[in-house]
């Protein structure tokens, strides 16, 4: 599954998500 986050910056992007690495949900 890939879903946009925004980072720390501001700036959007996509990410694609892991079930195995919940981490990746933290923007």
């Amino acid at each position: 599954m890939i879903f946009s986050v925004t980072d720390s910056s501001g700036r959007s992007r996509e990410r694609i998500a892991y079930i195995e690495e919940p981490d990746c949900y933290i923007f």
